[in-house]
């Protein structure tokens, strides 16, 4: 059964399954009135709260069933086609906890973050597929002073995945499985800061040593928009390289601020200075505030450190409009989630 058509009636059970003695979760209510079987786990719940949450359901226990339809411990059995147990353990966890409220209740795993996607896609769970989608928005926002107050670090999902970029990969392959369009300019930047290009054309290794790799149109996309990321540093940072910014027109010391103004380059282009991401065979920089180097760099006067930080900001502000485009999507503008 595909992952976005749930079962229109409850399924009788295969001769296979008659033969596997079924295995029964920890999630067993002792006043539970429908059994629910994955692969070969069996789950004991309360249908209201699974009526409750998904019309799916709701609609399935209005159907009449047959006298002889399948029972454990006299209460009917649903079969569940083409699920993951897992993923039904951590969301019927999270169902009976009454986490799904807002976003700031809790940190979700990624590992519940994606039952939640796939589960709620599929039985139209909707409250636990937006608060899903509601933190991949919190995480990878659409505004980029939002975006630069949390980069680097995740606030509402934790990670259970080393390193950090299979985390960033997973989301941003399930960003794009499951439309949640707005969010993935902001994980594709991420994965840029924190992987090089070997490293997405390659793949990670894993601490088991198998190695992860991106579906093709995925790392298409990350090559394509850090050519286009690095095109846009090298026009819009031309100042660096010419008199046209440093030394500003009030400037008090002219070669003072030029020398600075070399040392910032040299700064931003020296992998072993790249931000709190990591190492890199070319910087991206085009997002970043600027702030003196705290060690050696000779200081602009006040005059040019000001027209340093302007010609910084303007160009990031001007980065982010554009980050869509730099991975073939429509603009901040006109750019929905599939999932709305």
């Amino acid at each position: 059964m595909s992952d976005t058509t749930p079962p229109a009636k409850r399924q009788r059970r295969s001769s296979a399954t008659e033969d596997t003695t079924p295995i029964r979760s920890h999630i067993w209510k002792p006043f539970g009135d429908i059994v629910l079987q994955s692969e070969y786990t069996q789950f004991r719940v309360s249908r209201d709260i699974l009526a409750n949450q998904s019309p799916v359901f709701a609609d399935m226990f209005t159907v009449p069933q047959p006298p002889n339809e399948p029972q454990v411990d006299g209460c009917p059995l649903v079969l569940l086609s083409g699920d993951i147990p897992k993923d039904w353990d951590l969301l019927l966890e999270l169902l009976y906890s009454g986490r799904f409220v807002t976003v700031d209740d809790d940190v979700l795993s990624t590992r519940q973050l994606s039952a939640a996607l796939r589960l709620g896609r599929k039985y139209r769970f909707d409250k636990a597929f937006r608060d899903a989608v509601g933190r991949f928005h919190s995480e990878f926002p659409t505004d980029l002073d939002q975006w630069y107050k949390s980069r680097g670090k995740l606030n509402t999902i934790r990670a259970v995945t080393f390193p950090y970029s299979i985390t960033l990969w997973g989301l941003l392959i399930e960003a794009h499985m499951f439309g949640i369009t707005k969010s993935i300019p902001a994980i594709a930047l991420e994965c840029l800061c924190v992987d090089s290009m070997e490293t997405v054309i390659a793949g990670i290794e894993r601490l088991d040593k198998s190695r992860i790799i991106l579906p093709p149109a995925l790392r298409d996309m990350l090559v394509v928009g850090f050519a286009r990321i690095l095109q846009f540093q090298v026009n819009k940072y031309s100042w660096l390289h010419d008199t046209s910014v440093i030394p500003s027109r009030l400037c008090v010391r002219k070669a003072a601020c030029i020398r600075a103004r070399h040392n910032l380059y040299h700064r931003l282009s020296r992998c072993e200075h790249a931000n709190a991401y990591g190492k890199h065979d070319v910087r991206i920089f085009a997002f970043d505030v600027w702030e003196p180097d705290p060690v050696g760099e000779p200081e602009f006067c006040d005059k040019c450190a000001k027209a340093v930080e302007q010609a910084f900001d303007a160009s990031r502000r001007e980065a982010w409009e554009c980050l869509p485009g730099f991975f073939g999507l429509a603009g901040w503008d006109k750019l929905k989630d599939a999932c709305e």
